[in-house]
């Protein structure tokens, strides 16, 4: 179930349907909420709901995710890359 969510987050982020990935929070939520043992199931889904945020005005919520992303990844190059995507958000801001 993480894995085809995911990848369906990852694919409508890269259509830009933004409104469409805030809309399945919800049910993401939920998963996590109800497998506690996975709480932190995908940092990337957690990256791609935060950039979605931030994509559409919602910097708050967009820098929780994204934060809740870097803390959870498991390369350097990710962390190195997601921390490059906070600093863009810190600059616009």
């Amino acid at each position: 179930y993480v894995s085809s969510f995911s990848m369906l987050i990852s694919s409508l982020f890269n259509l830009g349907s933004f409104e469409e990935i805030i809309e399945l929070e919800k049910n993401y939520l939920d998963y996590c909420l109800n497998r506690n043992k996975i709480s932190t199931s995908s940092p990337i889904t957690d990256f791609y709901i935060g950039a979605s945020y931030a994509n559409l005005g919602n910097f708050k919520k967009g820098v929780f995710y994204i934060s809740k992303a870097q803390k959870n990844v498991t390369s350097e190059a990710e962390y190195a890359y997601i921390d490059s995507i906070v600093e863009q958000i810190v600059n616009y801001l």
